[in-house]
Formats: structure tokens, C-alpha cells, sequence
């Protein structure tokens, strides 16, 4: 039983599907994202003070245009976790679903450069900033 499951974990569709599921998601997660930086204020009141029936509800007043759960998403990647670092998530996603769908041959270059641009929006600094 466990050798059939490798097997289809392993096939070239699986890896297809899975990496085509990456890159919808980070489609929405750019959605998500770039919405919430126009509507992430008029978002605010309701995602402070979450009742889950009225973020279930039609309603309900939420402008991000990836809907509730991409606002409450965006918010606490952005507001509570890394900034705007958080659009590295996106490239994650996106470079590694091309490479699994196989769609795009993507270079160790390729790779290293954008882990590269993510490190630096992450970067923290040593020392302290000293203003004289």
C-alpha cells in the first residue's frame, strides 16, 4: 500500500496539480495583498473586532477584493507576522509551482536571486542606529 501512494505522490500529474495549486495561490495571495493596501483601513473595524457570522455573511461590508479570508489573511501576514516582506511568500510560491509544473525551467541562479531580494527585505540590522 505505501509503495502505491509514493508511486502516485511521485507521478508527473501530482506534481502538476500540486504545483498548479502554488501558483493560484499565490495569485490570490497577490490579490489578497496588493487589495489590502488600498482597503486594509476600511477593512480594519471589522477585522479587529471578528464576529464569525458576520465575516460568514454576504454583507459583510469587507472591501479586499480576495473577500474575508483574504483580508484576514492579508492582515495577519502583513500587520502581525512580516510586513511587506510577506510578497516573498508570493515568489515562493509562484517560482515553486512553476518548477513543479515544469513550466518554466528555472536556473540555481534564478533560485539563489530571489532568495537573495527576499533576505534583504527581511534583513535586520546589528547595530543599533545611533543619531547624533
Amino acid at each position: 500500500m505505501a509503495g502505491k501512494t509514493w508511486t502516485i505522490l511521485k507521478s508527473e500529474t501530482t506534481a502538476f496539480v500540486i504545483g498548479l495549486l502554488c501558483v493560484i495561490f499565490g495569485v490570490y495571495l497577490l490579490l489578497a495583498f496588493s487589495s489590502f493596501f488600498f482597503t486594509g483601513g476600511n477593512d480594519q473595524s471589522i477585522l479587529s473586532h471578528p464576529n464569525p457570522s458576520e465575516l460568514l455573511e454576504t454583507g459583510n461590508r469587507i472591501q479586499n477584493y480576495a473577500g474575508a479570508r483574504g483580508a484576514q489573511l492579508a492582515q495577519y501576514l502583513i500587520n502581525d507576522c512580516f510586513g511587506f516582506s510577506a510578497y516573498c511568500i508570493i515568489i515562493f510560491l509562484v517560482v515553486a509551482g512553476m518548477k513543479l509544473m515544469k513550466a518554466l525551467p528555472i536556473r540555481i541562479f534564478v533560485a539563489r536571486s530571489s532568495i537573495r531580494l527576499c533576505k534583504r527585505f527581511v534583513r535586520v540590522r546589528r547595530k543599533p542606529l545611533v543619531l547624533a
